[in-house]
């Protein structure tokens, strides 16, 4: 459910907010993240990471640990701020993998030139091996991509703040008139983020469709009608104990 995950910048704020409340130390917080990370929750991780460095913004030890969490949950633009801090310092050395994984966000942003760079600078110090083979494969993708968006025929856009927010928006489709899409909602600053349906004239801020569910912690995806606008098709999830989504498909 690659498109729903993206969708959840889960910043984990019920739980986030009730420990800012008491005293609590950085060690405290990192032993959160560390907990959450074993449960494989990265959004909940992330949170947590991101508390520390707002704090502490030169904890260079926490930068590669923040850019894998977000580039996990798709949050590409804010894994390549840390990757790239990270590779200012001397933390970098550390990370051999830097510049490979540098490489893929930047071009899961469509930074191609910039990510065959990266992807070049990491063959250059690693030659053989499983991520060199990658590394080699990434850069042939990047050309060809490089070479598809100076000879396209169409005009992409990117929708202004009345469709995308701070969090990630996924699944869009477009039905008469109507935009819809799934993205992030809370009900209340301390309130758990989850997945619901948004839709938009683009003329307007968009407002959460009806279908959403009002049970508590359900996620609600991938609005999908048919050709007639007889029959619609969408997604209800739940988060597990393990932090993995399970999903089902509704129709009504």
């Amino acid at each position: 459910m690659k498109q729903l995950t993206i969708a959840l910048f889960s910043l984990s704020l019920l739980a986030v907010s009730s420990v800012r409340a008491q005293v609590i130390t950085a060690s405290q917080y990192l032993s959160k993240a560390e907990d959450a990370v074993e449960a494989r929750d990265y959004n909940t991780a992330l949170a947590y990471y991101e508390v520390v460095l707002q704090d502490e913004p030169t904890r260079s030890d926490l930068y590669w640990k923040t850019a894998e969490a977000a580039r996990i949950t798709r949050r590409f633009a804010l894994a390549e701020k840390y990757y790239e801090a990270l590779a200012k310092t001397d933390e970098a050395k550390k990370q051999p993998l830097l510049n490979f994984k540098l490489g893929g966000v930047k071009k899961s942003l469509g930074k191609y030139d910039d990510a065959i760079e990266q992807f070049k600078k990491y063959l250059a110090a690693n030659e053989k091996g499983e991520a060199a083979v990658a590394a080699q494969k990434e850069i042939v993708d990047c050309e060809w991509a490089r070479e598809m968006v100076a000879t396209k025929s169409y005009d992409v856009q990117h929708l202004d703040s009345i469709v995308n927010t701070t969090f990630s928006e996924a699944a869009p489709v477009q039905y008469g008139q109507y935009f819809f899409y799934t993205s992030g909602y809370q009900s209340s600053p301390d309130a758990k983020p989850i997945a619901q349906v948004f839709t938009s004239n683009f003329q307007e801020k968009a407002l959460r469709a009806s279908i959403n569910s009002t049970a508590d912690g359900i996620h609600t995806a991938h609005y999908a009608p048919n050709t007639e606008g007889s029959r619609l098709y969408y997604t209800l999830c739940k988060t597990g104990e393990s932090g993995d989504l399970t999903c089902q498909i509704y129709v009504r």
